[in-house]
């Protein structure tokens, strides 16, 4: 069941509720709602957009005590996740994954504890001239 979360936090998110148990609620292919008021119109625009887009998981557990509220959406916020989900789902998830395996092709070999490593080495070296 498509339904609106919202977390103790304020987060909102829209996802399909495929389990609720006595202390966890389980949405698969939740997004997060992000929306803002316009000075001049007042319908705030809506954007939606992967709750953990860095996650394999399609499945999100979340605590009972963490939810404030679960409801049902209205009918064009509905239609508009499963549009915006087919389109992240096609389109995004691949750019992403290619973007992060370009980024580490760029880093090369060198790791963040590697490099830690030598200039921890390089400062034990270093001597200051003192003259």
């Amino acid at each position: 069941m498509i339904s609106v979360i919202k977390f103790t936090n304020g987060v909102e998110i829209v996802g399909d509720v495929v389990d609720i148990s006595s202390d966890l609620i389980s949405v698969k292919d939740p997004l997060q709602i992000n929306y803002r008021q316009h000075v001049n119109n007042a319908v705030p625009s809506v954007h939606l957009h992967r709750f953990s887009p860095f996650s394999m998981q399609d499945v999100h557990r979340f605590r009972h005590f963490h939810v404030l509220s679960y409801n049902k959406p209205l009918p064009g916020l509905e239609k508009y996740y499963n549009a915006v989900l087919k389109s992240i789902q096609s389109h995004v998830d691949m750019h992403v994954d290619k973007e992060l395996e370009q980024a580490a092709l760029f880093m090369g070999d060198n790791n963040e504890e590697e490099e830690i490593e030598r200039a921890m080495m390089e400062k034990k070296m270093y001597k200051p001239n003192l003259n």
